[in-house]
């Protein structure tokens, strides 16, 4: 598995951009979208932890999220935005 990601600051918080990818072809698309929120979830608490601050929980249906495979390299992948705003 290989994760890359970005994050965009904003004085409330950041957006994470997160591209995953995964070696399991035949995944479904629910699967795939689950443990990319997942991946999302821990990079956006180590981003925190690292800032020493701790996160408002994340509103799912802000959550951009779409999945694709390639058929050649047998790979599934999914890309995900992410707003993620500072606990007050």
């Amino acid at each position: 598995m290989s994760t890359e990601y970005a994050t965009e600051y904003s004085p409330d918080g950041f957006t994470l951009l997160v591209y995953h990818r995964y070696q399991q072809f035949t995944m479904l698309r629910s699967t795939a979208a689950a443990e990319c929120k997942a991946v999302a979830g821990n990079v956006a608490t180590s981003v925190a932890e690292r800032w020493n601050r701790k996160l408002a929980p994340v509103d799912d249906s802000r959550v951009e999220l779409t999945t694709s495979r390639n058929w050649l390299g047998k790979i599934t992948a999914c890309s995900a935005k992410v707003p993620v705003v500072w606990d007050r």
